[in-house]
């Protein structure tokens, strides 16, 4: 009897279950000026990250959105077989990014959390690029670049790619652990067989303008850390903040 073994998976959570989605992208219209852009610093790209603009998770005015991402966080963890009642989650970057037709993301990670989350507020029709995971790890093939050659589907499978894609949809939350790989890419053709990464392009709305924002994808994104509450159960995991020392 033959088996197959997916060796090595990772896993990506995937939800679209938030039922406060119309209310809180009304807060976000509402209070758009605190998480986008500064009038008198932004140069025509996609990132307040890039800005320092960072503190999107304490505006109380999302703090539905927040808890609901927690819940996510511990579904993530539950997934992974560990008790998720074990720690305790910490919101340390909240931020918006922005994305008209034209542009992406650039391949990059988050390494410095473990948990990233991807909160999909706003998705017009027409801006429908995907969110792409790379695997830059070696990969067990009969030799390197034989997935690339040799394939015969136009389509990737779980055994062959080294990136994936998926599909956006509004009110759509995605939990990542922080170090994968992520992008948001463009294809050419319907099989997703040639990705373009993001151009460092100006963005062709002013973000800075409500009309415009509301014409963009916007996506409320961040980075989640666990600390351990039984530091005898769980030694190895990040300690609690009261066992921290700080210097400057």
């Amino acid at each position: 009897m033959q088996q197959l073994h997916t060796l090595f998976p990772t896993l990506v959570l995937e939800d679209g279950s938030f039922t406060l989605h119309e209310e809180m992208r009304e807060v976000l219209w509402k209070n758009h000026s605190n998480h986008i852009y500064h009038e008198d610093n932004y140069q025509g790209y996609n990132g307040p990250d890039g800005y320092g603009r960072v503190l999107s998770h304490h505006d109380l005015d999302l703090e539905p959105l927040w808890h609901y991402i927690i819940g996510q966080c511990k579904t993530y963890v539950n997934l992974m077989g560990v008790d998720p009642t074990q720690f305790i989650y910490s919101i340390t970057k909240g931020f918006v990014n922005v994305l008209d037709e034209a542009h992406g993301n650039p391949l990059h990670h988050h390494s410095e959390s473990h948990l990233s989350y991807i909160y999909y507020i706003n998705v017009p029709e027409n801006v429908n690029q995907k969110l792409c995971f790379h695997d830059l790890r070696t990969r067990y093939v009969p030799w390197e670049g034989f997935s690339e050659s040799t394939k015969t589907s136009p389509e990737w499978s779980s055994y062959q790619g080294n990136w994936w894609p998926i599909e956006i949809k509004e009110n759509m939350c995605v939990i990542l652990p922080g170090n994968l790989p992520h992008s948001v890419a463009y294809f050419d053709g319907d099989k997703d067989n040639t990705i373009d990464m993001a151009r460092n392009v100006p963005l062709k709305i002013d973000p800075n303008k409500l009309e415009d924002l509301k014409r963009s994808r916007i996506s409320i994104v961040g980075d989640v850390l666990l600390t351990t509450i039984n530091t005898n159960e769980y030694p190895n995991a990040l300690q609690p903040l009261q066992n921290w020392r700080h210097f400057t």
